[in-house]
């Protein structure tokens, strides 16, 4: 059986929540059309086993379901994006018992990404759900009923996987993309809950993305966090007003409502988790550009690095312009998305061949 197709997983941003979500607060997370692309061709079995292309190296492997903790360590030592990609190619091809599939075949894939890896746009998600979706995809091509919805037991064990990455998961990557909604989310006894959707926009959202080109640092800004809560019980507070501001925010995306209230309520937020020593130098750089012309803007994901997000408004064009003009000339990047539907995962099958 020979077959090709292409998986196209979105990335995603938070737009207001991060940390305080933690305690079981509100988050608002968003995919934006910034995808990991993957290739796939399968073929009947050869001498030519498998390939994988890794930002454009390419290298053949084999699979042995049965590795024992020293293989892995080895390989943990010597390539850590290749140990990451077939430890989780192994895990998860047993999981979903496609192992005996995979032994009658060759399969060629190529990645193709624009995720930033390391600064808060969801990648180590992105890449979990590639595999889930290519393997799939090789159940339906064997004729196999598997519906792409998935369950608890899934997703719990998709999140596990995500620790490999980036030490312990919340879930909340995953979720965004899978969504494929602008959704705030709670979680509380470790189960996250959509607790509203902006199903339609009023007006296309217009997200801003500002690199700091610096690294975010997620584990040592959450360690942080909970030692500060353990010296200053008082913090709790602050996290509720981030969550009250948190809903302000999505109500007011409700609204269409990007002009004078939302930049106001983003420059806040920023001023919040800049309190919480979770931002850095370079992202309060960013920001304070933007409050010199009287616009929003705030520290996004992880912390102490990664991107600065701003919600564009047509009404402030001139004021916008400016801000820009001044980042770049600071050396700083920025990308623009106009959103008027989240992206969402796609397969899109090349046939037989």
């Amino acid at each position: 059986m020979e077959s090709a197709f292409e998986l196209r997983i979105p990335s995603k941003i938070i737009l207001s929540g991060e940390f305080s979500c933690i305690f079981g607060h509100s988050v608002i997370t968003c995919p934006i059309p910034l995808f990991l692309n993957l290739s796939v061709e399968i073929r009947p079995r050869t001498q030519l086993n498998n390939i994988i292309v890794l930002n454009n190296v390419y290298q053949n492997f084999e699979f042995n379901f049965d590795e024992t903790q020293k293989e892995i360590e080895g390989l943990l030592e010597s390539n850590m994006p290749y140990f990451q990609f077939k430890k989780t190619f192994c895990e998860l091809a047993k999981f979903l018992k496609v192992g005996d599939r995979i032994s009658d075949i060759d399969i060629s894939l190529k990645y193709d990404t624009k995720i930033l890896i390391g600064m808060g746009l969801g990648s180590s998600a992105s890449f979990i759900l590639s595999l889930y979706y290519l393997f799939a995809n090789i159940r339906r091509i064997y004729g196999e009923q598997f519906s792409d919805d998935i369950n608890e037991e899934n997703f719990v064990f998709l999140t596990n996987l995500e620790n490999l990455f980036h030490g312990k998961s919340s879930g909340i990557d995953l979720l965004s993309i899978l969504s494929g909604q602008i959704g705030m989310y709670e979680r509380h006894d470790g189960v996250w809950k959509m607790k509203n959707a902006l199903h339609t926009l009023q007006k296309p959202l217009k997200l801003l993305l500002i690199n700091s080109k610096q690294r975010k640092n997620t584990k040592e800004s959450v360690n942080h966090l909970l030692d500060s809560l353990q010296k200053c019980p008082e913090i709790h507070s602050q996290l509720e007003a981030i969550s009250l501001l948190t809903k302000s925010i999505f109500d007011g995306l409700q609204q269409g409502n990007y002009g004078g209230d939302i930049q106001e309520k983003l420059a806040q937020n920023h001023a919040q988790l800049k309190s919480l020593k979770l931002s850095s130098d370079a992202l309060d750089a960013i920001c304070d550009v933007f409050a010199k012309h009287g616009l929003g803007c705030k520290m996004t994901g992880g912390g102490r690095g990664g991107f600065c997000l701003a919600i564009y408004d047509d009404s402030q064009k001139d004021k916008f312009e400016l801000s820009l003009r001044e980042l770049e000339d600071n050396g700083f990047e920025w990308f623009e998305y106009s959103i008027s539907e989240p992206p969402k995962i796609q397969t899109v099958f090349k046939g037989d061949f």
